[in-house]
């Protein structure tokens, strides 16, 4: 490349300056825009938290009135629960007493009976020794005598 004048060399440059004139300004101009899509940004961020405290409020209050529900059934099911089992309880005390009584009555009877079995083998023991001893005892009784 051949050496240039210096009128070129100064032409040169000073196209180059004018072209760099409305840098600056396009500075300016892309600040600008950053502060103002921050701002945005800023403002968009802030409803969206606003909106989500809202929801998130909504959804804390639906659960709780849900869950007071729920514990409002489980109490009412445990109720009838407890209900249903006293009334199969008592049922099944009663069924118990009656067979109690059964097992009781029969207990006695047989017992009765074995008493009176026990009674009636005394008393034959007691006539059978009685006949069986009553000569004897005489006899005896008489050669102690003589």
């Amino acid at each position: 490349m051949p050496p240039q004048t210096l009128t070129a060399r100064v032409d040169s440059l000073e196209h180059q300056m004018e072209s760099l004139v409305s840098v600056p300004a396009q500075l300016a101009q892309i600040e600008s825009q950053i502060l103002r899509l921050g701002s945005e940004t800023k403002g968009e961020f802030a409803a969206i938290r606003g909106e989500m405290k809202a929801e998130f409020t909504a959804m804390r209050g639906e659960t709780a009135s849900e869950f007071a529900a729920v514990r409002g059934e489980l109490r009412q099911g445990d109720e009838q629960t407890r209900q249903e089992l006293r009334a199969d309880m008592t049922s099944m005390e009663e069924r118990l007493r009656s067979e109690m009584r059964t097992l009781n009555d029969d207990t006695r009877r047989h017992t009765l009976v074995l008493h009176e079995e026990v009674i009636a083998r005394l008393t034959l023991l007691q006539e059978a020794a009685a006949s069986n001893s009553t000569p004897t005892r005489r006899r005896r009784a008489n050669r102690h005598k003589t």
